[in-house]
């Protein structure tokens, strides 16, 4: 019993040894590869690309808006020469280009650096477009990096690419007395005069707002009767009373009751205006 324990201990110090000696040599060789310049690496590498980002954050646009335009370029550490192509749609206007290079005939814009010194990344580039017409654009472009093993990487720039444009937003349209449906809602020259017995018309060629006669002597509205100045006069009660007379205007209580109203009521123009 005694010497089966000490086999079984024997065997577990031999494993013990066969499991050091195996890490020793994985690390001598790591060490080994490390002098000889490798770079060994248990992360991923940076993502290398350029990717495009427009500055509204609701994705909203209008015609004539300024749109900031932000390439953001990541790269790897051993590359040493990056050139970004962006191509504008037919309809952008560029506004500045900032520090890129803008070729109109062919409507690119372009960029390119030594990454040699003291360059950090990511770099960000931008440029400012505009729309005068509303519709869908969409922009493209490239880059290209070239590495210190000589190999060169060319790839479409991600992210945002299509911009919507709405139309213009309209400010709100005052109608004015000038016998056109400015802000088309089907009438015309609705509330531009302040006076209610007064009407927008065309006078010697003229638009304004003058006493219109055909709202004059209204008798369920007593306080829009008159000549627009504010009050009743003599003149316009008497003229009220002939036509209640001629049968225009409805039964003698009535008559009774509205003119007692104006010689009575604040309505009323001094007594010192005379008949005619």
């Amino acid at each position: 019993m005694v010497r089966k324990r000490k086999k079984e201990f024997e065997l577990d110090i031999y494993k013990i040894f066969l499991i050091a000696l195996v890490v020793a040599i994985i690390l001598s060789i790591i060490g080994y590869l490390i002098n000889q310049g490798f770079e060994i690496s248990f992360s991923s590498p940076p993502e290398h690309n350029v990717t495009r980002i427009f500055n509204a954050s609701d994705g909203v646009y209008y015609v004539g808006d300024i749109i900031n335009v932000t390439l953001i370029i990541n790269n790897y550490s051993d590359d040493r020469f990056s050139s970004i192509i962006e191509k504008l749609p037919e309809g952008a206007e560029v506004v500045d280009n900032k520090s890129l290079y803008f070729n109109e005939s062919n409507r690119e814009l372009r960029w390119a650096q030594l990454l040699y010194g003291d360059v950090s990344f990511p770099k960000t580039l931008s440029y400012l477009i505009t729309f005068s017409e509303n519709g869908s654009y969409t922009l493209s472009g490239n880059y290209s990096f070239a590495g210190g093993n000589d190999e060169i990487d060319s790839e479409f720039i991600v992210g945002n690419s299509t911009l919507t444009i709405n139309p213009a937003p309209q400010p709100e349209v005052q109608e004015v007395c000038n016998g056109i449906d400015d802000d088309d809602d089907g009438e015309t020259d609705e509330g531009t005069c302040n006076s209610n017995n007064e009407s927008c018309l065309e006078v010697d060629g003229q638009w304004q707002c003058v006493c219109d006669e055909s709202k004059l002597s209204l008798p369920d509205k007593p306080s829009i009767v008159g000549d627009c100045n504010g009050c009743v006069d003599i003149n316009e009660i008497i003229n009220f009373i002939k036509k209640w007379m001629r049968g225009e205007i409805g039964e003698q209580a009535n008559l009774n009751q509205i003119v007692n109203g104006w010689l009575n009521e604040s309505i009323a123009c001094p007594r010192s205006t005379t008949s005619s």
